[in-house]
């Protein structure tokens, strides 16, 4: 495929995370959302053309069509037997991503390396305009694309908590974004260390604005795995450059510290801690449902109206169910709850095949970790397609002509 048409597609398939996520927050309804979407399906079969799909799926990994095919059975029988299925979820949270490996598994897809570099300058320069939307936001406390059409602030005592949007619309969003972006900078070959701990420290106080707790521990952890990796690595950096981060980290830490304790940045972690009843509790205390319930009574998923009366039951409301593992077992049940799992690591194993261990495991934790903090993948948002993508963009440069 041309650069220019690979470049096209890049940037249309960005640009859809980007509008849609916002679309969906912003406009009341969902029936444009719908539309947006399945508009942007047909476009890209039709720029992509039929002829090229079928040669692509000839070299697509089995794993990943094997993915792509369970999907397809679960969503004809969730049809069949008026199980609570959202077609438009399937298709965005778990079938997109199939789209984007299938594209991107092409060997031709990243052979050339000047557009893997303008891509990933792309990404740079989203990472950048998202992050510093989020300051601007955060300084003065208004969101310019907020969350459900109304302000993101929150009240714990007499102190107020605000959490800027940015262009994804929401808080936790954002942060899953950014926090993906940050954890694949640090480990690109391409970009020097000055620009590697820049971007992390202008990443790490826009997740301070968009005051996801984990997220703040989480990239404190990433940064503190990468440091300490470097910093004993003799191969790959010198005395000068061990000092040289050191100082960039102490950099960072500092300004971290003054924007949490000067400014109020990140204040939801100071004021709630990083476990509280209402949020992170009821992540946990959702278990409770076994209490009441076997494992047996969701084999084949329930029904929407079964749902709320499963948690009423078990004294908790539907709406406040944000864990996924749960959400699909009561979509789809656990006997298809299992072999989804399945196949969803197989694809990503897939993805991950020319990474190091240590790069496999970080990325592949890193995301879990967050997808589980809150209701991501099974919304109609496009988390794990973007996964996908970082991963097929970021590969190793060695393998980018294989």
């Amino acid at each position: 495929m041309e650069y220019k048409k690979k470049l096209f597609i890049f940037s249309v398939v960005l640009l859809f995370f980007v509008s849609y996520n916002s679309l969906c927050f912003f406009i009341p309804g969902d029936t444009l959302v719908t539309h947006v979407s399945w508009a942007f399906y047909l476009f890209l079969f039709i720029f992509i053309k039929f002829s090229y799909i079928k040669k692509m799926l000839k070299k697509t990994n089995r794993h990943i069509l094997n993915y792509a095919l369970f999907l397809i059975f679960l969503a004809v029988f969730n049809k069949l037997t008026n199980r609570e299925v959202d077609m438009l979820m399937l298709v965005n949270s778990l079938m997109f991503p199939v789209i984007v490996a299938v594209i991107c598994n092409d060997e031709s897809f990243f052979s050339d390396v000047c557009f893997v570099e303008t891509a990933k300058k792309t990404l740079v320069s989203f990472f950048i305009i998202n992050s510093l939307w989020a300051l601007l936001e955060r300084i003065f406390m208004y969101n310019i694309i907020p969350f459900y059409v109304k302000s993101t602030i929150e009240y714990v005592g007499e102190k107020i908590i605000f959490r800027s949007s940015a262009l994804w619309g929401h808080g936790l969003a954002g942060a899953f974004v950014t926090t993906m972006l940050m954890m694949f900078f640090l480990y690109d070959e391409s970009l020097s260390l000055f620009k590697k701990n820049a971007l992390f420290i202008l990443g790490f106080l826009a997740i301070l604005c968009f005051n996801s707790r984990f997220d703040i521990v989480l990239c404190g952890a990433i940064y503190a795995i990468f440091l300490l990796s470097h910093i004993f690595s003799l191969k790959q950096i010198g005395a000068s450059k061990r000092i040289f981060l050191l100082i960039l980290a102490l950099l960072g830490v500092f300004i971290g510290y003054l924007a949490m304790s000067k400014f109020g940045f990140g204040s939801r972690l100071l004021e709630m801690g990083l476990f509280d009843e209402n949020s992170a509790g009821a992540r946990t205390k959702i278990f409770d449902i076994f209490k009441y319930y076997d494992f047996s009574d969701f084999l084949l998923g329930i029904d929407a109206g079964s749902v709320q009366k499963v948690m009423s039951r078990s004294g908790f409301s539907a709406l406040i169910n944000e864990n996924i593992l749960l959400i699909f077992m009561f979509r789809f049940g656990l006997l298809f709850l299992i072999p989804l799992v399945y196949f969803a690591q197989k694809m990503v194993q897939c993805c991950m095949e020319f990474y190091p261990l240590r790069q496999k495991l970080l990325y592949g934790g890193c995301f879990l970790s967050i997808i589980m903090t809150f209701n991501s993948i099974t919304t109609r948002e496009s988390y794990f397609a973007i996964f996908i993508l970082l991963l097929f963009v970021y590969r190793p440069k060695k393998c980018k002509h294989e």
